[in-house]
C-alpha cells in the first residue's frame, strides 16, 4: 500500500510518519517546502506520480490568531488545498484522510458535538477549515475526515511544549481552569 503523508514537517505529521514507517507500507511524507497545496498543478503531479492509495492530509495553516489577518494564506493551505488534494485523489481513486479541527464549531453548544452537528465556525481559521471539509464531500469519493482538538506530542507548540518549558524555568504554573477539551 502507498500512502502519502502531507504536512509530514508538522507537530501531527511528524508523529504520523514515525508511527507509519514502523509498517509494512510505503510511505512517501511532504512538507509545505515541496509541496504547497495551493498549487494545482505540483499537488496533481505529486499524487500522480506517487500513485497513492491512501493520502492524509495533516497539512494547514494552523496559526489561528494569525489567520484573522492572513486571509489568503489561511484559504490557500485549509480550502483550496483541499480542492487540489481532492480532484488529484479522484484521477488514482486514493483515499483522502483529512485532518480538521473542532474550530468548525462555535462552542456554544452544551454538550459534546457529534459528526451531524451544523457546522458553524467564528472565525477565519474555523471558516477555511469547514470550507475544506465541504469542498472535500463534494469532490472526493472516497474520504474520512477528522477534527482533532488539543493536540500534544513533543513537537512543535502546543500546551504540553508550553508546560514542559515553563517547567524548567518556574517553580510555580498559573494556568487556566476554565477549558474543556
Amino acid at each position: 500500500m502507498n500512502i502519502l503523508v502531507i504536512g509530514c514537517d508538522g507537530q501531527l505529521g511528524i508523529c504520523l510518519v514515525k508511527a507509519l514507517i514502523l509498517t509494512e507500507w510505503h510511505v512517501k511524507a511532504l512538507n509545505k517546502t515541496v509541496l504547497d497545496l495551493g498549487d494545482s498543478a505540483r499537488v496533481e503531479y505529486e499524487i500522480l506520480s506517487y500513485n497513492p492509495d491512501v493520502i492524509i492530509n495533516a497539512a494547514a495553516f494552523t496559526a489561528v490568531d494569525k489567520a484573522e489577518d492572513n486571509l489568503f494564506a489561511a484559504a490557500s493551505a485549509n480550502h483550496y488545498g483541499v480542492i487540489n488534494l481532492a480532484i488529484a485523489a479522484e484521477k488514482v481513486g486514493a483515499l483522502i484522510i483529512h485532518l480538521s479541527t473542532d474550530y468548525v464549531f462555535d462552542g456554544a453548544k452544551p454538550a459534546p458535538y457529534v459528526e451531524s452537528d451544523l457546522a458553524s465556525p467564528l472565525n477565519i481559521y474555523g471558516e477555511t477549515k469547514c470550507a475544506g471539509e465541504i469542498a472535500l464531500a463534494e469532490l472526493a469519493s472516497k474520504y474520512i475526515i477528522i477534527r482533532t482538538s488539543w493536540l500534544f506530542s513533543e513537537y512543535g507548540n502546543s500546551f504540553f511544549t508550553k508546560i514542559n518549558s515553563l517547567l524548567k524555568s518556574t517553580s510555580e504554573l498559573k494556568v487556566v481552569d476554565d477549558q474543556i477539551g
